[in-house]
Formats: structure tokens, C-alpha cells, sequence
């Protein structure tokens, strides 16, 4: 499959291949993971057979592999070329008029690849946003993901009691959430 964060140079197109054979290993040995995203797929789709809910499973655990590639380049590339080459947008107008205005806004954009590229889109157009989001289980990838983060110009807050506090403080304010 290829990158969901444009065209790779070959090192980058070898690091997507190894992130998808680490997913393929990785399989078998997170049970419970599996098993979560099996059971999450059964509930949205119960007309799929077994077999398709099983080459479901790996494609999720491929994307989210492929996930971490994507934010380490992501972290290498400026924003303008994220949003010039990698990202369509709409309503961009609207939100610039709502903040002319003071007032904040709520974006809401598809799952499909990682939030961060849209922070970045929206970085090189000179807007500040803060995404609300859910930390990841462990504390391991956690510091990975933050450590990715930090050197891009998305802010982050998790989807808890002080991260919620703080988002509707922004956009009070008239800030921008993801």
C-alpha cells in the first residue's frame, strides 16, 4: 500500500515496507489489540465474514504502522509543503472569516491519515490549532509520539477533564480545534 503522506524516497519506501512486516509480526503476539479491533469491526459490520474482518484486522494494524512513518517524515517536512502537495482543503475562506471575527471554530477532517499532517496545513496558513486527542496506552509510545510531535508545529491536548478545560478555553478565546 502506499504512503498515506505522498511519495517516499527509496530509504522512506524500504522504512513503510519494514513498518508493514513489523505489523504482520506483531499480529499474532497482541492478542488483546487484535482482538479489540476484531470485536470494534464486528459491531460496525456484522455482514462481513470472517475473512474479511481478518484482512480488516491487518490492514488496521498495517495503518497504524504506517502511521509512525508518516509522522517521522512529517517532522522533517515544512508545512507549506505538507499543505501545497498533501492536503486538499475546503472552507478555508470561512475559517479565515470566523477568525478575522473572533470567533473560534471547530474543524472536523477524515481519519485517514495522521492529524498532524492537517496541523501542519494549517501552520503554513498562519493558524494556531489544538487537536483533542487520545493518548496512547503506553507510556513508551507515548514519549515516541510526543518527541515526534514536539518538532512540528500541531499542539495537542488529551481527550480528558483538563485537555477538554483547556480546548473550550481556546476556543472561547477564538481558537481553532481539531
Amino acid at each position: 500500500m502506499p504512503p498515506a503522506f505522498g511519495r517516499s524516497t527509496p530509504a522512506e519506501a524500504a522504512a513503510y515496507r519494514a513498518a508493514e512486516a513489523a505489523a504482520a509480526a506483531a499480529l499474532p503476539l497482541a492478542e488483546r489489540r487484535r482482538l479489540r479491533v476484531r470485536n470494534n469491526l464486528l459491531r460496525v459490520r456484522p455482514d462481513w465474514d470472517a475473512a474479511r474482518i481478518r484482512r480488516a484486522v491487518r490492514r488496521s494494524f498495517e495503518e497504524s504502522a504506517r502511521y509512525y512513518v508518516d509522522l517521522a517524515r512529517l517532522a522533517r517536512t515544512p508545512a507549506r509543503r505538507v499543505l501545497d502537495e498533501r492536503l486538499r482543503t475546503v472552507g478555508i475562506p470561512r475559517l479565515e472569516l470566523a477568525l478575522a471575527r473572533g470567533e473560534g471554530a471547530i474543524l472536523a477532517a477524515p481519519h485517514i491519515a495522521t492529524p498532524e499532517a492537517a496541523m501542519a496545513g494549517l501552520a503554513a496558513l498562519g493558524i494556531s490549532a489544538t487537536a483533542l486527542i487520545e493518548p496512547p496506552r503506553d507510556s513508551r509510545q507515548l514519549r515516541l509520539v510526543q518527541a515526534l510531535r514536539d518538532r512540528g508545529p500541531a499542539k495537542f491536548a488529551f481527550a480528558d477533564a483538563k485537555g477538554t478545560a483547556r480546548v473550550l478555553r481556546e476556543l472561547r478565546e477564538g481558537g481553532v480545534a481539531c
